[in-house]
């Protein structure tokens, strides 16, 4: 388990929920903990977090240990970039087509706090600030797809 004090520790290190009050971010955090929509998954190194194509409904944020990302492109894997503490992923799913637009593999012993949809759509309506930040984060992850020659749906 991981606890709401925790997971907003978490989600205050990333990008989209830095800017937020952390009280409010705890209080909700807590419930979202509770009800089991938000906790933490363990993974060992070569093990993916989830593969090119699944269907997705959960986010995760990097809480400690070190990740690859892949793309399948002409039958060949790309390297699209390595993700570390405070990085978060699996945005494109969760609110777009709910397919995932790669693979993610842990390189070391990984700790993630894996937040299902549900949680993700509380999160942003409670704080709308987040709700820019993340979708200009999904629109530049889409654009740096683009740019590698590679036709993937967000």
């Amino acid at each position: 388990g991981i606890s709401g004090i925790r997971a907003a520790e978490l989600l205050v290190g990333t990008a989209v929920f830095k800017q937020v009050p952390v009280p409010a971010l705890q209080r909700i955090c807590a419930l979202l903990c509770e009800s089991g929509r938000a906790c933490r998954i363990l993974y060992k190194p070569g093990s993916e977090v989830f593969h090119q194509g699944d269907a997705g409904d959960t986010l995760y944020v990097v809480e400690s240990g070190h990740l690859e990302v892949t793309v399948q492109d002409r039958g060949k894997e790309k390297r699209l970039s390595y993700l570390g503490p405070g990085d978060f992923f699996g945005e494109m799913a969760v609110l777009g087509d709910r397919r995932r637009t790669a693979t993610v593999r842990a390189m070391t012993d990984v700790s993630l706090l894996a937040l299902q949809e549900q949680a993700v759509t509380t999160l942003l309506r409670e704080f709308p600030s987040a709700t820019s930040i993340m979708l200009g984060i999904m629109v530049e992850r889409q654009s740096d797809l683009a740019g590698l020659g590679l036709n993937i749906a967000a």
